[in-house]
């Protein structure tokens, strides 16, 4: 009896460090890419800000933008988040880039609270109304984190075409 409850105990502690390991794991790779977009936000000059490489792209502002409006979709419908509001989404027709920086920094702010807000159990819950099929919580973190370094990789380029330097890659 008394091994059975040193199995279980050792289990159940197991099973509570993964989630907090990972969570831990999450938020201080949010953490990274939130310092990495912001420098790139930086660098590009506020007059290009509408850049756009061709006319069926997203222009920088629009990319940034989607960028943020994505992580707080995902994290308030997919993480379950609603302790907090979720940022007001902005227009890219209505706003000027101090605003669409705000607007990211919101929505990084939201989308950690709600990576935070996470433990094992809730890990594990399924999705099952994602468009992709019935997917895991920590699934949809990883589809985040997945989604900014696409549009990121984008917004580079943008720099890249205007001739000016991204900054050093910030990962885990």
């Amino acid at each position: 009896m008394i091994l059975r409850l040193i199995i279980f105990i050792s289990f159940i502690s197991t099973y509570m460090v993964n989630a907090q390991n990972f969570v831990a794991d999450a938020t201080t790779k949010w953490d990274n890419s939130y310092e990495y977009i912001m420098e790139i936000a930086e660098i590009m000059p506020d007059e290009l800000y509408d850049f756009r490489p061709t006319g069926e792209e997203m222009s920088f502002q629009e990319q940034l933008i989607h960028m943020a409006g994505n992580m707080v979709r995902l994290s308030h419908a997919y993480l379950s988040f609603s302790e907090l509001e979720p940022p007001e989404r902005i227009k890219a027709e209505n706003a000027d880039p101090s605003e669409v920086k705000q607007y990211l920094k919101a929505a990084y702010s939201f989308s950690r609270s709600a990576i935070e807000s996470q433990d094992e159990t809730s890990l594990n819950k399924m999705a099952n109304n994602f468009f992709a099929g019935p997917k895991s919580r920590r699934q949809i973190i990883f589809l985040m984190n997945d989604h900014l370094a696409h549009h990121r990789g984008q917004v580079i380029v943008y720099l890249r075409l205007n001739q000016l330097k991204p900054p050093s890659y910030k990962g885990w």
